[in-house]
């Protein structure tokens, strides 16, 4: 795996205010698969805001220049109330209503404390009668129009040159009754009487065809700034921002010596995402059981330590790649460390964090020592976009699947094989699991999941098995 892509570092995620570079949390794998895809949506939906406007780049790009610290806390602040209204309506939006899937007020029953992120959404929509798919969307642009304030400039200023009615939260508080009032006459110009009516007929469950929602998509994208504008607002809009970026990663660079890049893939967002599947459980090391069913796992010790509340800690540094076999032992995690690659023993499935295969020193010392591991296979800690691309790179024979990994859970995996490596096993949400898959077919010329694979059987254990016994799964833990 030669030749590894820089990462990304222009972007982060921080939906509750606490930043974290790179990652956002989903914790618990609960019964309700649509409960979960609705946490993993609108953690999402937080990055998408932070991926696509004016104020998200301002966030990240201040994020990156030593120093301001207090200056991205205090501008955090000023747009909560937007980011989490935004993600709330739009992760609502995407669950609520599908066949099987709970109503809207019954996920918020769940989550009672997103009701006045609801309130907030429904409160910049055009007024009407609710359920229409048209009103849904103008109160997502109007919310993301909230963080579109001309700000970019700033990154090179001290925060007092954001003017305070810049905040997206101050432009969502001047949004009032009447903001939408001109634009059903513009929709009729633009779809046509009978078109608009059509369109404004929509329920919320309703797919336009491709091209209705596109324009539906523009017209109100367009509204918004033209409002703002006429407010004595300063806006931009997404395909402004997108410009914009690459003299951003410019001055970046030069602020921080660092080289900057720039991710224009909205895929890479579930990059992000982190599953805490439960409390990190007792760790106890030592020899496992008579008549144990071992995994033996390849994990950075430091990753070991995150993962279990260790009774005692015999590991090395963090850095190091640790070889240890493992199996649940009641409510702990019992494991026995493998000491050097003579001592490997048979076993029947083997899991190898990507973070150690890639690894020149160890993956000389102990590659050929897991071969007598009847099912090897890999578990993809990286950021998967990337790690994609490094994979097809003059790879032949890729072939993946994405299959639910334990029934009443939201839970599942990707997998994936080519000739001369390992197969790659991801668990995750099953929102993310979609992305992969939308991630792979753009990769690929097309290509979709297959529901037979070699050794998939094993792999699906595997997966299983690292659900079981591991308390967060994520991109480099």
């Amino acid at each position: 795996m030669k030749g590894w892509p820089e990462r990304h570092v222009l972007r982060f995620e921080t939906p509750t205010g606490a930043f974290a570079s790179g990652r956002w949390t989903v914790s618990g794998a609960g019964p309700d698969t649509w409960l979960s895809a609705f946490v993993s949506f609108h953690k999402a939906h937080h990055a998408g805001l932070n991926f696509s406007t004016a104020w998200g780049r301002l966030l990240q790009a201040m994020w990156l220049v030593r120093g301001r610290d207090r200056a991205v806390s205090a501008l955090v602040g000023c747009c909560a109330l937007t980011h989490e209204a935004y993600a709330t309506h739009g992760a609502l939006l995407r669950i609520a209503g599908r066949s099987g899937a709970p109503t809207a007020a019954e996920i918020l029953a769940r989550y009672p404390a997103y009701r006045a992120h609801s309130a907030t959404a429904l409160r910049v929509r055009p007024r009407g009668r609710a359920g229409r798919l048209w009103r849904a969307v103008a109160a997502e642009y109007a919310l993301l129009g909230c963080t579109q304030a001309d700000v970019l400039d700033a990154v090179l200023q001290p925060l007092h040159r954001v003017r305070a009615r810049d905040y997206p939260d101050s432009r969502l508080k001047a949004i009032g009754e009447g903001f939408w009032s001109d634009f059903e006459p513009a929709a009729r110009r633009a779809f046509g009487r009978d078109g608009w009516a059509a369109v404004s007929a929509a329920g919320l469950r309703t797919t336009l065809d491709p091209e209705q929602q596109r324009r539906l998509d523009a017209l109100c994208s367009a509204y918004v700034v033209d409002r703002f504008r006429a407010m004595g607002c300063p806006t931009v809009d997404t395909a402004a921002v997108l410009a914009a970026l690459p003299g951003l990663a410019d001055r970046l660079g030069q602020l921080t010596g660092e080289r900057v890049t720039v991710d224009r893939d909205p895929g890479t967002l579930f990059d992000l995402e982190t599953l805490r599947l439960r409390q990190p459980p007792r760790g106890e090391v030592g020899d496992l059981a008579a008549g144990a069913d071992p995994l033996l796992v390849v994990r950075r010790a430091g990753v070991l330590r995150r993962q279990y509340d260790l009774v005692a800690d015999p590991l090395p540094d963090d850095s190091a790649p640790v070889c240890v076999l493992r199996a649940r032992a009641g409510d702990a995690v019992r494991l026995q460390p493998v000491t050097s690659p003579g001592a490997v023993p048979r076993v029947r499935l083997a899991s190898v964090a990507l973070t150690c295969a890639r690894d020149p020193a160890w993956r000389a010392g102990w590659a050929d020592a897991l071969d007598r591991a009847e099912h090897v296979s890999v578990l993809v800690d990286t950021p998967f976009g990337e790690s994609l691309d490094a994979l097809l790179r003059g790879a032949s024979g890729f072939r993946y699947a994405v299959e639910p990994l334990l029934d009443g859970t939201g839970l599942w995996a990707y997998v994936c094989v080519v000739d001369g490596f390992p197969p790659w096993v991801l668990p995750c949400t099953m929102t993310r699991a979609s992305a992969l898959r939308l991630r792979t077919r753009s990769r690929t010329g097309g290509q979709e999941p297959e529901e037979e694979l070699p050794g998939l059987g094993a792999l699906l254990e595997t997966a299983r098995r690292i659900v079981a016994e591991e308390s967060i799964i994520g991109p480099e833990i």
